[in-house]
């Protein structure tokens, strides 16, 4: 059986090389989608599942709060920043069990 995973194209990077390191440990095949952050939070706003949600607060944060993300289960393991014209911009990424499967893991 495999773990549905939805994943915002930022945290790609990083999933490249955990995915088959998770996958060769577990013995669990993860079915990753990537998709851009808006149109995913929209996807799941209209009833897209998985079981898995990997992507940034600014894309979690909003879907927590509306009951779509369950948030206790938000765990951080990516850190990256953009320097752009004397500003600093931050993003963490999460891994965040959708509510709807929630209740069945």
């Amino acid at each position: 059986m495999s773990l549905v995973v939805l994943s915002t194209i930022s945290c790609k990077e990083a999933l490249i090389e955990l995915v088959p390191e998770y996958e060769h440990e577990s013995g669990r095949k993860l079915d990753v989608t990537y998709a851009g952050g808006p149109g995913l939070t929209e996807e799941i706003r209209g009833g897209k599942t998985a079981d898995l949600f990997i992507g940034p607060g600014e894309f979690s944060n909003p879907l927590i709060a509306e009951g779509k993300l369950a948030g206790a289960s938000r765990t951080a393991f990516a850190r990256s920043s953009t320097a752009s014209s004397g500003c600093q911009m931050k993003s963490v990424a999460v891994f965040t069990t959708l509510t709807q499967l929630d209740s069945e893991c």
